[in-house]
């Protein structure tokens, strides 16, 4: 079994996926495609991570790790985040009937964990990562998610 599968298909992981669904407004998708997990294994293999790897992050570095998400998506995503509202004055929803919203990859947090792995263990790897993975302006975000790990708690 791919290392990828290993860790979106375990328990920890789903648990983790619903907790921040239900913190975070969006969408996750449920099918994970095997083109997918093919890529996100090569990711895995280029950053020199394992599955136990990334659940120990999930089990292990929880808080921490969950910071550096929520840093991440409100950098990122413009995703707005769940708010309590006392019963009652809960917000209107917003109709948004000409846009469709996909949602995102199950893998997400997956891609999100690979970052923060190699962010505290050896972040001087995590550039040589996102070249290889050929993400675009390599040396800002790099840059630009040192930034975000060294304001984590």
């Amino acid at each position: 079994m791919q290392e990828s599968i290993k860790v979106i298909e375990s328990e920890i992981y789903t648990n983790y996926i619903n907790f921040i669904e239900d913190k975070v407004i969006l969408k996750i998708l449920d099918k994970y495609r095997d083109n997918v997990a093919n890529r996100d294994a090569d990711k895995m293999s280029k950053a020199k991570v394992t599955s136990s790897d990334i659940l120990d992050i999930l089990i292990n570095d929880k808080e921490r790790f969950t910071a550096y998400v929520f840093s991440k998506i409100k950098k990122y995503e413009n995703v707005k985040f769940k708010e309590d509202y006392p019963k009652g004055e809960e917000p209107e929803e917003e109709e948004n009937d000409n846009e469709e919203i996909l949602g995102y990859a199950k893998s997400f947090i997956l891609l999100y964990a690979i970052e923060y792995f190699l962010l505290k263990e050896n972040s001087e790897d995590l550039e040589t990562y996102i070249k290889e993975c050929r993400i675009p302006q390599a040396k800002k975000y790099t840059k630009e998610l040192k930034g975000i790990y060294s304001k984590l708690n």
